[in-house]
């Protein structure tokens, strides 16, 4: 048996008796350094087209399968591109795997080199990249560094294989050598035309958006969102994946409703809902509660019976001179001396603000929230939580004498 090339002929088969004419074809050269069957047995060489339609076929060089391994690809409608895999194997488990993308250069025949070296088994190139004789390159093959093709098929020491018979004619029926795929050509027409494709596997379809789950379907990039990858732990927003710009988080104040008439519902995109109570959309004598709506106020004598005039005597209440110049002696001397009166305090700083208790200076002095001089009363005499909850209900409700 003499050694032959084996040819897939794109678009049309290989006439039998027609002149000769230029062949537009790429010779498939694959040797290697590895040893033979200790470290492989197969070369096995795949080819797609645009389309991503793959022909195949294997050598075996255990068995005595001659090297280098010579495939030859006749163009006679496209010139490509096309891409070129070449896998080592050791039985089934892939040794080695060389890459190209390439084109036919038209009305030549030119030779691509894609040789199995040992060199490159603990290489790992990036994506679009495959290991060659200087380290990992682009898998792109342009047509200038396709070798001319002289009908041999050197072996990577220079030396030429005894039984290589060149190009074999076509005009007759040859048996396909060691790549045998019968004796007729291969119509190969779907590998004809179309642009290469997208991808071959996941990783070459990575589009940078972390929320994306990114996929190679039948060679096409699937690039899915993923919400799910966006929950900022935030129950009130909206969390989506946005197949260019990633994850975003967008406040949903309506997530926040909790029913009540008389609160305002915000989603805060950090902290989340924020409830705030609206006294004024309660009649006078009634303070909106978060949780039970509009309630009615404490009134200004219970407020006076139970803090003012129990709790912050003797200063404000029987002293010669009154603390502050604040005379809490009598509920009506009360109510006149602190309802929407200046503070001595700063300027600005108004006693009781009817309806709004956090801006009072008097619960602030109360509740030791932003103070303006001391917590009152000083020392042991201070209120406990329940009191000046009550004092800022009264002060909410519309500080109703």
């Amino acid at each position: 048996m003499t050694r032959g090339v084996m040819r897939l002929a794109l678009g049309l088969a290989l006439a039998s008796c027609a002149a000769p004419t230029p062949v537009t074809e790429l010779m498939i050269v694959v040797d290697t350094d590895l040893r033979v069957p200790d470290e492989l047995e197969t070369i096995r060489i795949e080819m797609r087209d645009g389309q991503g339609a793959m022909r195949e076929a294997s050598a075996d060089v255990a068995a005595g399968a001659p090297l280098p391994v010579t495939l030859g690809l006749v163009s006679r409608t496209t010139l490509g591109p096309i891409d070129v895999d070449v896998i080592g194997l050791r039985g089934s488990t892939e040794v080695l795997r060389r890459s190209a993308r390439v084109v036919f250069v038209e009305d030549q025949t030119r030779a691509l080199r894609l040789d199995l070296l040992a060199s490159c088994r603990a290489v790992t190139c990036e994506a679009g990249e495959t290991c060659a004789e200087s380290g990992c390159r682009s898998i792109e093959v342009a047509p200038g560094e396709l070798l001319a093709w002289d009908g041999s098929a050197p072996r990577l020491d220079g030396s030429i294989a005894q039984d290589d018979a060149g190009t074999d004619d076509a005009s007759a029926p040859h048996d396909a050598g060691p790549i045998d795929a019968g004796d007729e050509p291969i119509d190969a027409s779907p590998l004809d035309g179309g642009p290469p494709p997208e991808c071959r596997n996941a990783t070459e379809c990575d589009d940078g958006v972390p929320c994306t789950e990114d996929a190679c379907t039948d060679g096409t990039c699937v690039n899915t969102p993923a919400a799910a990858v966006c929950d900022d732990g935030v129950a009130c927003t909206t969390d989506v994946c946005d197949p260019i710009t990633g994850c975003s988080s967008t406040p949903d104040a309506a997530a926040c409703d909790d029913g009540n008439a008389c609160t305002t519902d915000a989603c805060d995109a950090i902290a989340g809902c924020r409830v705030t109570p609206v006294h004024t959309a309660c009649e006078l004598g009634s303070y909106c509660d978060p949780t039970g709506g509009c309630t009615v106020a404490p009134t200004f004598t219970s407020i006076y019976t139970t803090v003012f005039g129990s709790r912050c005597g003797p200063c404000h209440v029987s002293a010669g001179t009154r603390a502050g110049q604040l005379d809490l002696a009598t509920q009506t001397q009360a109510y006149l001396e602190l309802v929407n009166v200046p503070s001595i305090c700063e300027t600005g700083n108004v006693l009781v603000i009817p309806r709004d208790a956090t801006r009072s200076l008097l619960w602030r002095k109360l509740a030791g929230v932003d103070l303006c001089g001391d917590v009152m009363p000083r020392m042991s005499r201070q209120l406990d939580a329940a009191s000046i909850a009550q004092v800022a209900r009264w002060i909410n409700g519309g500080a109703l004498e």
